[in-house]
């Protein structure tokens, strides 16, 4: 991710020191980047990776200057991205107050503070008070509690023929009429369920979505032979 900052190289240095270790690769204009910084494991060299997959699939004629929903931001470089590239104006939310400061730093540094607001709160239920025109919702979904309700209240913080862009584990076995339960699974107490394709294809549509589109689905090496990564994007009933 590359970020055009007005600090200098001495004066966002201090700023990267204090919040390292570091997991995502940010560039900025003035030359440094995190991976210059103490690092973490794993380390992600492309955190834009997941919203790139489905740029070409949103209408940013109707969604630029719009209003986003960033759930689970992380650090908040999706949030970044959508305010400097697009003129959007984001909510992010996510439970990790380390997570709410960077990506306030990361913000600030951006020249983006005022078109972005970063929140502590339950993905499974949170309301804003106004309407949004694109939910992004990246790699959060199996690690609530409740699915089903998580999807729902995406919906509903949707206005009518408003976008959500998906990304989250899924349950690829041959029995598509179950879903599994991987709470603690390779001793990650954060994951809970991992939801089949056809059982999520169909609940997206029973809260509201008129479009989905898969676009992706790939395994990993580090998730079960029974588990895949998928990416959706869909649109809200007008």
């Amino acid at each position: 991710m590359d970020v055009t900052t007005s600090l200098s190289a001495p004066e966002l240095t201090p700023l990267l020191q204090r919040w390292a270790p570091w997991r995502h690769l940010i560039r900025f204009s003035n030359g440094l980047a995190t991976d210059q910084f103490e690092t973490g494991q794993p380390f992600n060299a492309d955190p834009l990776a997941k919203l790139r997959f489905v740029m070409d699939r949103l209408p940013w004629a109707d969604l630029d200057g719009g209003r986003a929903l960033d759930v689970g931001f992380n650090c908040g470089y999706n949030s970044v991205a959508l305010a400097a590239q697009h003129d959007m104006s984001v909510v992010g939310i996510d439970v990790s107050p380390r997570h709410r400061e960077v990506a306030g730093f990361l913000a600030e540094t951006a020249g983006v503070a005022g078109r972005t607001r970063f929140e502590l709160t339950d993905a499974a239920t949170f309301r804003d008070e106004q309407l949004f025109d694109l939910v992004l919702h990246f790699g959060t979904l199996y690690h609530l509690p409740n699915p089903v309700l998580a999807l729902e209240t995406a919906a509903a913080n949707l206005c009518p023929g408003g976008w959500l862009a998906l990304e989250t584990q899924v349950y690829v076995g041959a029995d598509q009429s179950l879903s599994k339960f991987i709470h603690g699974d390779k001793g990650d107490y954060s994951n809970w369920w991992s939801l089949s394709v056809e059982t999520l294809e169909v609940l997206l549509g029973h809260v509201g979505f008129t479009h989905v589109e898969q676009v992706l689905l790939t395994t990993s090496s580090w998730i079960s032979d029974d588990q895949a990564r998928a990416v959706y994007v869909c649109r809200a009933a007008t």
